[in-house]
């Protein structure tokens, strides 16, 4: 998986684990923080601590990985840690879903929210794919299907993609929102895939397209959403 050392951790372990990377050392921490957004991640804290090689457990490790290097050039050419699979909620209890108003004017107490809300598009002729590396899901300029050498991810096998993508106005009773979703949030909310979504606009009718936006409107779903502040100390929130 990926790690990333922040602060201190830059001049002193990432110093050494860049003089060693062709040994492929084994790096025992504590304190980690591990995200889960377009693959498994970890990063360094405040409180992370990297133990030394000296300590048993460490060794055991060490011992694994000498004796199975080959195991480990496939985790690393496989690069497991990008794949992802869609995370599965089931919605709350009623009396947890909030209404839109509470989202609006106001520093949000937590990053999460569940809403039932009728959607609609009120720019149908927005762009709703992009192209992104098969591998691990970052933004890619050239053509579909081209097989390409990511920037990113350096994966020298990675394939261009589309992506679904959509700029959304959710209402409630109380009042309204603009949302954005991607991905395949945004596929099943539009009943299409960004394939289709790609063909439609730029390689066929935009009446067809025109058609597949009116089949998502008016119709009150639950929606969980994601509220990330415009601004540090905001009461402004992107959804």
């Amino acid at each position: 998986m990926i790690l990333t050392l922040w602060d201190s951790f830059v001049d002193r372990e990432c110093k050494l684990f860049s003089e060693n990377i062709d040994k492929k050392p084994v790096i025992f921490a504590t304190n980690l923080k591990v995200t889960s957004f377009l693959g498994l991640k970890l990063s360094t804290k405040f409180r992370s601590t990297f133990m030394n090689s000296l300590f048993v457990a460490v060794q055991k490790w060490v011992e694994w990985k000498d004796t199975s290097l080959d195991k480990v050039d496939e985790f690393i050419l496989k690069k497991p840690y990008t794949k992802k699979s869609a995370t599965k909620l089931s919605p709350p209890m009623h009396n947890k879903f909030i209404l839109i108003q509470i989202l609006q004017d106001r520093l949000l107490p937590r990053k999460f929210y569940w809403v039932n809300a009728t959607a609609k598009m009120e720019k149908i002729y927005q762009k709703c794919w992009y192209m992104t590396c098969s591998s691990c899901y970052q933004r890619s300029s050239v053509d579909f299907g081209e097989i390409y050498v990511c920037i990113f991810c350096k994966s020298s096998n990675s394939k261009a993609i589309t992506r679904a993508r959509a700029y959304v106005q959710l209402s409630d009773v109380t009042r309204c929102i603009n949302a954005s979703a991607i991905s395949e949030a945004a596929e099943k909310f539009m009943f299409t895939d960004a394939q289709i979504l790609m063909e439609e606009t730029n390689f066929g009718s935009q009446a067809d397209f025109v058609d597949i936006i009116g089949k998502m409107q008016n119709i009150e779903r639950t929606f969980y959403l994601k509220a990330t502040q415009a601004k540090p100390n905001s009461s402004n929130y992107k959804f």
